[in-house]
């Protein structure tokens, strides 16, 4: 089996958001192969020994936040699926906000957050490849990052 060891000798990182999580820890397991790590958005979260992640989310920002949200299966899929693809990327890959996001109780997420004007950086074309793609997948493999936090 061929792993990131294999093709990448000297990494340099950069993640954000959740992929950030994903950067952090790449980097503390395999610190001989990421020379360099930056972080856009996230700050350094390591794992409680006692505590679940999804838990300690929903202590701190209750339900409404899409970690809660996306655990349970089909969920967010039905509450996603009210939405075209291109409406959901514009209300979650180009939404900039400097805390932490969750609807108010009874309300999903995806109702909750508004529908971003297109920056000068992206047009609705570059958007739509995105777009395109999530409609061949569907988003249940993106829901499943966050199913599979506690694992």
């Amino acid at each position: 089996m061929y792993t990131f060891p294999n093709y990448v000798n000297d990494a340099y990182v950069v993640g954000t958001d959740w992929g950030a999580n994903i950067g952090w820890h790449l980097s503390l397991f395999r610190p001989d192969r990421v020379k360099g790590f930056v972080a856009l958005g996230v700050p350094y979260f390591p794992r409680s020994p006692t505590d679940k992640t999804v838990e300690t989310i929903r202590k701190i920002y209750g339900d409404g936040s899409m970690v809660c949200q996306f655990q349970e299966p089909g969920r967010a899929e039905r509450a996603f699926a009210r939405y075209d693809f291109l409406t959901v990327m514009k209300k979650f890959l180009l939404i900039t906000r400097t805390h932490f996001i969750a609807a108010p109780s009874g309300m999903e997420i995806i109702d909750f957050l508004p529908t971003s004007v297109l920056p000068s950086w992206i047009t609705e074309e570059e958007l739509m490849v995105f777009a395109d793609k999530f409609q061949e997948s569907g988003f249940t493999g993106a829901f499943n990052y966050y199913r599979a936090m506690d694992l």
